[in-house]
């Protein structure tokens, strides 16, 4: 059984190393005084080291803490302060009242700023009704663009219908009714000039008879008796013989010459001399009477015959012509429709145009008002959380500079103290640890920082008050903390201890700590290290049945006898 097994509190380790350094003096002696006597010679004793034990069993019961001093806060805590310029109107709350959120505290000269929104929310009804006309405007469009659709395709379908029965009109007319009117007029005009040659060819026999043009010898016996009282009839009409005979061997404008055909003039300009009787004069001039009635006749018949012709090319002129004008018409009304939809749709695009550009004018004239309303928002300056007021230097009829502190409420049911940790001194602390404040209790952490603050150089903790704490803190106070260190074994099992580094021996192949054996002797156990926390190391194992150990490695030797210091 070893020393460090019999040590339980420091008394007894005491008590039990004055009794063992009493026990190693005398046994110095002893032998010492023996050696003398064998050599004859008087040698003085040996100075045994003295050294310090750290107790495991005390340092597992205990807590192992960081001492650090912090600010006392509230957990909720806001400066109110001013978003404008102005005066203040009014406050409505004392320092030190109790208040709730959304609280009215202080308020600052807003009242041109409620006329601009009177104004502003006067533009916007004007621009709504002016919108809701715009939109009655469209409707009506609408319904007007649709009846105008439906009057041009209506117009487009009359005239559609014209044109086909102008074209029925015309095509009936070409191969039917009046097309055969004007055939049968041809055909019927057919014998009549047929009738009005032969007359023209017999009268002409007559003429020839008697002017001799052609016969020579047919007017031998009084050739130079014609036209005796009027030389110039005969002239006539032998020229009037010679057209009309052209005119028949041509058969062009027939009609037209027959009055030219010699009449009795050439008679009644001769007299009954020589071989001319007045027998012949008169069988003459009868015969020329005859002629000239049938060719009379034969001229009513073929002017009769032009003129039913012409009224058959004038009943299909007119279908030609209606159809034409049909065609026109239903042009026109394509063109008309056309033009009085797209004057249509334009003005609804107009409409639609209108309306869009209303709406835009309203949500310019709601951003304003909404303006507005943040600006007077910003001259009521209230509470966002339930607590108390803790600074008021907000007075009535003075003036607020923008960013000028109104008040300041915090919440005194929530406290919590902001403290700073080296880094070096951070393992072991975590959310949930306990810190104390002369060994009271006084709250938990509840926050860690995962960087370094680049102000302080340290990391922000951040430890929630309990009861006993907010009875012994005002906010604002600066406070001197423990908070423990909890370790977290590397496994569920094993025992994690913080011991000071001089008590660990680290060497390149092994990490040893010392201990005494029952007769004072120095020796060493292996154990497992983990990680440095400041000044201290962590083992998580080798220390299970060890009750001591020695403080210090440093100066002390394996198998070295040594002493326990008082």
């Amino acid at each position: 059984m070893t020393l460090t097994h019999m040590m339980k509190n420091k008394k007894h380790v005491a008590a039990v190393g004055v009794g063992i350094i009493l026990v190693v003096l005398i046994l110095s002696k002893t032998i010492g005084t023996a050696q003398a006597d064998k050599n004859d010679a008087t040698i003085t004793a040996p100075t045994t080291q003295t050294v310090e034990l750290l107790d495991l069993t005390t340092l597992r019961g205990a807590e192992q803490t960081i001492a650090t001093t912090g600010e006392v806060e509230s957990l909720e805590q806001v400066e109110l302060r001013s978003e404008v310029f102005g005066k203040i109107s009014y406050v409505g709350v004392p320092l030190g009242a109790e208040v709730y959120p959304g609280q009215t505290i202080a308020s600052l000269s807003n009242g041109d700023l409620a006329a601009q929104r009177a104004q502003a929310e006067a533009d916007v009804e004007r621009a709504i009704v002016t919108k809701e006309q715009f939109q009655a405007q469209y409707d009506a469009g609408v319904a007007n663009h649709e009846k105008i659709r439906i009057s041009a395709e209506n117009a487009v379908a009359s005239a559609l219908a014209a044109l086909d029965t102008a074209k029925n009109n015309v095509r009936q007319n070409e191969s039917n009714t009046n097309s055969e009117i004007v055939r049968e007029a041809y055909e019927d005009m057919i014998p009549t000039l047929q009738g009005a040659n032969a007359a023209i060819g017999s009268i002409l026999q007559t003429s020839d008879n008697l002017l001799g043009v052609d016969s020579n010898l047919a007017n031998q016996s009084f050739k130079d008796l014609l036209s005796i009282l009027d030389i110039t009839r005969k002239s006539q009409a032998e020229l009037s013989y010679k057209q009309t005979k052209q005119a028949l061997q041509t058969s062009r404008a027939t009609m037209d010459v027959l009055s030219d055909i010699p009449d009795t003039a050439v008679i009644d300009a001769t007299l009954p001399l020589g071989s001319i009787t007045q027998t012949i004069l008169d069988a003459q001039r009868a015969s020329i009477h005859a002629g000239s009635t049938s060719i009379n006749a034969t001229q009513t018949n073929v002017n009769t015959a032009k003129q039913a012709i012409a009224t058959a090319k004038k009943s299909l002129s007119q279908f030609q012509i209606a159809y034409e004008k049909a065609q026109r018409d239903y042009i026109d009304s394509q063109a008309q429709a056309t033009a009085d939809i797209q004057a249509s749709a334009a003005q609804i695009q107009q409409l639609e145009a209108n309306i869009r550009s209303q709406e835009t004018q309203i949500t310019r004239a709601r951003a304003t008002v909404r303006g507005i309303n943040a600006s007077i928002g910003k001259t009521i300056v209230r509470s966002p959380i339930r607590g108390t007021v803790a600074v008021l230097p907000a007075k009535a009829g003075e003036i607020a500079q923008t960013g000028a502190l109104i008040a300041s409420i915090v919440n005194t049911n929530g406290m919590q103290i902001k403290t700073y940790v080296d880094s070096e001194s951070l393992a072991g602390i975590h959310v949930g640890n306990v810190a104390y404040n002369n060994d009271t209790p006084i709250g938990t952490i509840t926050h860690v920082a995962p960087s370094i603050d680049p102000a302080t150089k340290k990391v922000e903790v951040l430890v929630a008050l309990n009861e006993a704490g907010r009875s012994r803190f005002v906010i604002g106070q600066f406070a001197d903390i423990d908070l423990v260190q909890s370790l977290k074994p590397v496994e569920d099992t094993a025992e994690s201890l913080l011991i000071p580094l001089t008590a660990v021996r680290i060497e390149p192949t092994k990490r040893t700590v010392f201990v005494l054996n029952e007769d004072m002797v120095v020796e060493e156990r292996d154990v497992v290290i983990n990680r440095i926390v400041g000044d201290k190391i962590e083992v998580t194992a080798g220390l299970e049945e060890l009750d001591a150990i020695l403080l210090s490695t440093r100066g002390v030797e394996l198998g070295e006898v040594v002493t326990i210091a008082q």
